[in-house]
């Protein structure tokens, strides 16, 4: 973690790592080490805030499709807006649905969530990774 913040100072010649979005390899790793605090009861579907190490907050990605289970990506947030790696733009909002094929479902009703939404990298300077192995 220390060559990952290097190399985000380096490229972005300031900063300091302050969000990691980790896939679970990397998680079950990083709950290990001194100074990890778990603020996840386990219950949660997609990723989620998993946590902080020593004070930087840690996402945790389960799906392997979304984000390789061994990597993190570590990210710099400066004070002001302008100074954030990465853009997310909700373009449709929320929207929960139950017109969907119903089959024989003992349980009941079921509800369909959707939300369209794009991420742009702003400055990728301001974002390195690191490969757990």
């Amino acid at each position: 973690m220390a060559d990952a913040e290097a190399v985000l100072v380096g490229n972005a010649q300031r900063g300091t790592i302050s969000t990691m979005i980790a896939g679970r390899n990397a998680c079950a790793i990083m709950q290990t080490l001194p100074g990890f605090n778990k603020l996840t009861d386990g219950n949660t579907l997609g990723a989620h805030v998993f946590g902080t190490l020593d004070g930087v907050m840690i996402i945790r990605v389960n799906e392997a499709a979304i984000l390789n289970p061994n990597y993190v990506i570590c990210l710099w947030k400066g004070t002001s807006p302008f100074e954030a790696p990465s853009v997310y733009a909700p373009f449709m909002p929320l929207v929960v649905t139950s017109t969907l094929p119903a089959g024989k479902n003992p349980i009941g009703q079921q509800r369909g969530a959707a939300v369209w939404a794009g991420i742009k990298i702003l400055v990728s300077q301001f974002i390195t990774r690191l490969v757990v192995t």
